[in-house]
């Protein structure tokens, strides 16, 4: 076992310190998808699903605690299966250049109305760890704009 090292941050750590608990931890885990799923080789979205506005998606979230770059929080269900409660809801990538290149993610939609069309619509993308462009620049946003509504304040 070799402690993580500044001098050697790509060949540190290397090892495991207790490694017959590791092993022992590995067979119950083995053994745990086995029993509840009938084989070894199981998606990370068969046992963690997304259910929400009528969806039931794979998941692509894990626990942040275990290292999850895309975090989500996860309630048991039924044995060996999650849903998931919560995590990321906004996630970008931008590229800053001559020209701003933006995508991004409302992993959940952007209402919580469940009339409106945006109720969950962005959930299957986020399932696949797909994301959607995000609009910048005026002519962008005038091509894509589906509807104005011009709010007038009278005291």
């Amino acid at each position: 076992e070799k402690r993580w090292s500044a001098d050697d941050p790509l060949n540190t750590p290397k090892g495991i310190k207790e490694s017959d608990a590791a092993i022992e931890a590995l067979k119950y885990a083995a053994i745990d998808t086995i029993e509840n799923f009938g084989q070894l080789d199981v998606s990370w979205g068969k046992a963690v699903r997304m259910k929400y506005a009528g969806f039931d998606l794979p998941s692509s979230v894990g626990p942040g605690a275990l290292g999850a770059i895309r975090v989500g929080f996860l309630q048991p269900e039924e044995k060996g299966k999650y849903n998931v409660l919560g995590g990321n809801s906004y996630v970008a990538a931008i590229e800053f250049g001559n020209r701003i290149k933006a995508s991004g993610i409302l992993a959940y939609g952007n209402s919580t109305q469940t009339s409106s069309p945006h109720f969950g619509d962005q959930l299957d993308l986020f399932s696949r760890g797909e994301f959607r462009p995000i609009w910048f620049y005026p002519e962008d946003i005038h091509k894509n704009t589906k509807e104005v509504e011009d709010l007038i304040y009278k005291p």
